[in-house]
């Protein structure tokens, strides 16, 4: 079988509740070559058997198993090393997409001759939908270090512009951060389409202690991987503060 166009990457890990769903959000696309590899990271409640059920009904399914929980960074790396797509997305297991999401965005990508694309998205929780946060036109390196804009599960990337992808690890959220900053460094830009193309689910479980290790993954992303001055990781992290604080007001 030749490749498909799009390679879909998606991590999962104890969301036997929602992998049906994002499952489905893939099956609905209006672009229907593409090949998702889920990597299942040891799940305790079912995630590998309620995939491999759907994948026995689709042959464009593959699941995936790490040999230990690593973290979803370990597990996208493990499927990025089994993509042979064109391009690669990534769709996390509790997130969705609109249905014209892969179409729109190649064609979005074509007319621009992008090599990195993403989409505005819409949050949504247990209580019903919420604020949609747009996508700038184009973010640079230096745009981005003021914070993350980019959301995962709204990449797309022309793997043979971006050959070897592959995310850090030890940082939790801010693995995908760490490597859109990466993929930047040299001077492109990641192009914004805003649209709204997907549905990004918000948890409300310890949301304090979340904010908390993310300004440290954050400092470590800018001394450690971007190898920053200290002066000027702290004049970028106030950047990232206040545009947190406008994010939550959302």
């Amino acid at each position: 079988m030749k490749p498909a166009l799009v390679s879909i990457v998606m991590p999962a890990y104890d969301s036997a509740r929602f992998v049906a769903e994002a499952i489905a959000s893939v099956q609905a696309q209006t672009c229907g070559d593409w090949d998702l590899l889920l990597v299942d990271d040891c799940s305790s409640d079912g995630t590998a058997e309620a995939a491999s059920a759907l994948a026995r009904r689709d042959p464009r399914i593959r699941v995936l198993r790490t040999p230990r929980n690593g973290g979803s960074a370990a597990a996208r790396n493990l499927g990025l090393g089994q993509c042979s797509g064109r391009y690669v997305a990534f769709l996390d297991a509790d997130d969705l997409w609109r249905p014209g999401k892969l179409e729109r965005q190649l064609s979005f990508m074509r007319d621009r001759g992008a090599a990195f694309s993403f989409t505005a998205y819409r949050k949504f929780s247990a209580a019903g939908p919420g604020a949609v946060i747009g996508a700038d036109a184009a973010v640079s390196w230096r745009d981005l270090l003021k914070g993350n804009r980019i959301g995962c599960s709204t990449v797309l990337l022309d793997a043979h512009a971006h050959p070897g992808i592959s995310f850090p690890t030890g940082l939790g959220r801010q693995e995908d951060y760490a490597l859109w900053l990466s993929l930047l460094r040299g001077g492109g830009l990641a192009h914004g389409l805003n649209q709204p193309l997907v549905d990004y689910r918000v948890h409300e479980a310890s949301k304090s202690a979340r904010k908390l290790r993310s300004v440290t993954a954050q400092w470590r992303v800018y001394r450690e991987f971007e190898r920053l001055p200290p002066w000027l990781a702290a004049w970028y992290l106030g950047h990232y503060a206040v545009r947190g604080v406008l994010k939550a007001m959302r």
